[in-house]
């Protein structure tokens, strides 16, 4: 997974997440789910252009593992800005 987080880098500059708020929620049912709100912000290598994007993720628990997860964000400025 980390490895995965780390291909940015591979085009893109100066990659920050920025504005972080976390919260973690138990349910009902004994689900456990992090979620995870902050703005991506970095500087395409092949354009020079500073994509700054809303990002939410959460991750569901089991025990002290992470068994699924999700990022939604709108990937339009994020494709664009990598080399053709």
């Amino acid at each position: 997974m980390i490895e995965e987080f780390s291909k940015d880098k591979e085009f893109y500059d100066n990659v920050e997440n920025l504005k972080r708020t976390t919260a973690t929620m138990t349910f009902e049912d004994g689900d456990v789910y992090s979620n995870y709100w902050f703005t991506w912000k970095a500087t395409s290598k092949s354009t020079g252009v500073t994509v700054s994007n809303p990002v939410y993720s959460w991750f569901k628990w089991d025990g002290d593992k992470v068994s699924e997860g999700a990022f939604i964000f709108d990937p339009t400025e994020y494709v664009a800005n990598m080399p053709q």
